[in-house]
């Protein structure tokens, strides 16, 4: 039975995909990634896609939890190529022309700017980030019981809260309230919404612990140092291979898709349950975010000096106006 289990394929090439295809690898199996497109990646590729000599990333560009990764840190991808480019500052969110909230890789530093709210973000933030690496590996890891239950519990009670909650709860300035709701923003959903705060309390504690970095070439050379290094272990990387029915594949061992819910339903032919098609079928997707490239011939004039130094800058104004807008990441990677 050993012997009949061998072989694997995995379907797509994304984060995801190219991680499953290493942890197979490394478990014995000959495995084999099909990517539809010419260049594999997934969301973490970059591209020309303004001028020749700007490259862009085409979707991820700031990678936090790809930096505290536990999967990732089993990997040695700086030794196929990836190398990690810390800005000065992680994180800036204007408040007005002169005038902007700052998250620093300090603590410290991050609490002197946010004034009387100093107490509050250091009793919100700092349990987080002095264990963090527990914290991580239990937010990362399948439903399992946690590491610390006591820090986990306590993270979930502010997790569960919706942003506009959270800041209502723990802050009074301006800069603390949009600086938290520029990080929660990035849960795409409405700040009102429930456990929309989860995603800015990891993202806040995540630029204490490990920075908020971008890699040196852009997000398609974490791709590249995973690729790399899957075939450093015996796997095989086709691209341009559109598998158009799971059938066609290998039928003696695993198949792993790294696809949407629709794509997933195209390839499998007859291979799911009814139910379990009709809920692929029935698959509401969230909001997309709108995505603008630039290709500038002198850094943005910000007036705020901490702009300026920022590899991240939220341009969504102060809460109020964050709210005002419909469920969308409210700014993104300015430099």
């Amino acid at each position: 039975m050993r012997d009949a289990m061998l072989t694997a394929s995995v379907v797509g090439s994304g984060p995801n995909g190219l991680t499953a295809a290493i942890l197979l690898a490394r478990a014995g199996f000959k495995t084999t990634i099909y990517e539809a497109e010419p260049q594999f990646g997934g969301g973490l590729r970059s591209a020309e896609l303004t001028l020749p000599g700007y490259t862009h990333d085409v979707c991820s560009a700031v990678h936090p939890l790809a930096a505290c990764s536990p999967v990732f840190a089993t990997v040695p991808l700086a030794e196929h190529g990836l190398k990690w480019i810390h800005s000065p500052v992680p994180m800036a969110h204007p408040i007005s022309a002169d005038r902007c909230a700052v998250l620093h890789h300090s603590l410290a530093r991050t609490m002197e700017g946010l004034g009387k709210d100093a107490a509050s973000y250091r009793w919100a933030v700092e349990p987080l980030v002095s264990k963090w690496d527990v914290l991580v590996k239990d937010l990362l890891a399948p439903l399992h019981f946690p590491a610390d239950p006591v820090l986990f519990a306590r993270f979930g009670l502010l997790a569960i809260l919706s942003a506009r909650q959270a800041v209502n709860l723990c802050f009074n300035t301006p800069e603390a309230k949009a600086l938290f709701a520029g990080a929660s923003a990035h849960s795409i959903l409405p700040l009102e919404e429930q456990s929309s705060a989860a995603i800015g309390w990891v993202l806040m504690a995540a630029a204490h612990a490990v920075g908020w970095p971008i890699p040196r070439g852009g997000s398609q050379s974490i791709a590249n140092a995973l690729a790399s290094y899957f075939q450093s272990i015996g796997g095989t990387l086709v691209t341009g291979a559109r598998i158009s029915n799971l059938r066609d594949l290998p039928p003696d061992g695993p198949i792993l898709c790294d696809v949407g819910p629709r794509q997933l339903l195209q390839i499998s032919g007859d291979s799911f349950p009814t139910s379990f098609a009709k809920k692929l079928e029935a698959y509401r997707y969230g909001p997309g975010a709108f995505k603008l490239d630039w290709a500038l011939s002198a850094p943005i004039p910000w007036k705020a000096t901490a702009c300026r130094q920022a590899g991240t800058v939220h341009i969504g104004g102060t809460l109020r106006r964050s709210c005002r807008r419909p469920a969308s990441p409210m700014g993104g990677r300015l430099c």
